[in-house]
Parts: structure tokens; sequence; C-alpha cells
């Protein structure tokens, strides 16, 4: 019996650590569109109607949503070692 608690805790925290990585995944993809459209907005703001696919981007937005991607996986997983407490 002594491995239940904590077998039952590596559970918790698997399935703690896989709804965050999801939200984490959700927020990306939010931030992701988000700069796409602010590249694409015009000086007033306003974005014109275009299907997604419909939208190229610059090879200058591509190395901004990569710089933007990795400070977001840097910041996601930096508190890592935080996790290395539970063995």
């Amino acid at each position: 019996m002594t491995g239940e608690p904590r077998d039952a805790t590596a559970a918790a925290v698997e399935q703690l650590t896989a709804t965050v990585l999801n939200l984490a995944a959700e927020v990306w993809a939010l931030k992701e569109e988000r700069l796409m459209l602010e590249a694409h907005a015009g000086p007033d703001g306003s974005v014109p109607p275009a299907a997604p696919s419909e939208v190229q981007p610059t090879p200058e937005l591509e190395r901004r949503v990569a710089e933007a991607r990795a400070a977001f996986i840097a910041r996601v997983f930096a508190p890592r070692g935080a996790l290395d407490i539970l063995g």
C-alpha cells in the first residue's frame, strides 16, 4: 500500500501537466492568430476579410512568429525545475 499514494500523486500530476500543456497550445494558437491579424491590419486597425489559407506571411512575419513562439515555449517550460522536487 505504500506505493499507492505516490502512484495517485503521479497520475494527478500527469493529468495536470497534460491539461496545462493543452491550455498552452490553445493560448499559442490564439497568439499566433493575433500576430497574423496585426500584421495584416490596415492603418485604421481594420483587417480585410480573407480566408486564413489566403494569407501568405512574409519572411519577416515568419521570423517574428518564430521568435514569439520560442519565447512563449521558454516561458511555458521555465518553471520546470520546480517540478523536480516531485521526483
